[in-house]
């Protein structure tokens, strides 16, 4: 056996490498892991932004489709409301006391509930809850609550804005046909009870 003799100096200290460990600022691993948070984090802020902005359009989109039918439904219950105006005082004027048709109650009662029905419909809610159609709701409610007898004196204002709003309505096939529709339908439910 050999012995080896090791010398060792205590005032100079041992050489050692550091690689600096998984932490150390010298560590690529480090630097690594910290990118990929960061760039996890960017890309969820990304998402965020553009997941946002596709749901704006979208109901930007669903707004204008529900605005087209709108306007076709509103256009559908100026048609209707006029032409309940129009036979409502043809009725009243055309009123014979004790030897007419009909009497002076159902020709009320037939007006109101045509309005009643159209007023009560599903997609009517769209018009009251919409600022835009506030005149439009008021206008019928003042119909709705006054006797169909008294329109002609009473209701003037109401009757001259839907005449106007039906003037400025295009006079297109599916309005002669809708307005055909309705005038027939008006006939047999008037004096419905």
């Amino acid at each position: 056996m050999t012995n080896l003799n090791v010398s060792y100096d205590e005032s100079t200290p041992p050489q050692t490498q550091d690689n600096g460990g998984i932490l150390s600022p010298n560590s690529w691993l480090m630097y690594l892991i910290l990118g990929l948070i960061l760039a996890l984090i960017v890309s969820y802020i990304l998402y965020k932004i553009i997941k946002q902005m596709v749901t704006k359009r979208k109901e930007i989109k669903k707004l204008k489709a529900k605005s087209s039918v709108n306007k076709e439904i509103y256009r559908e219950y100026v048609i209707s409301i006029t032409e309940i105006i129009k036979y409502t005082n043809e009725q009243v004027k055309n009123f014979v006391p004790s030897i007419g048709k009909y009497k002076m109650q159902e020709i009320k009662d037939g007006a109101k509930n045509l309005l009643n029905i159209l007023y009560n419909r599903e997609d009517f809610q769209d018009f009251r809850e919409s600022e835009k159609y506030q005149d439009f709701v008021k206008n019928i409610k003042i119909l709705i609550d006054t006797n169909a007898s008294t329109w002609s004196k009473t209701c003037k204002n109401e009757i001259e804005y839907f005449n106007n709003l039906y003037s400025h309505l295009q006079k297109d096939d599916s309005f002669l046909n809708y307005e055909k529709n309705v005038k027939e339908s008006i006939e047999r439910k008037f004096y419905e009870k």
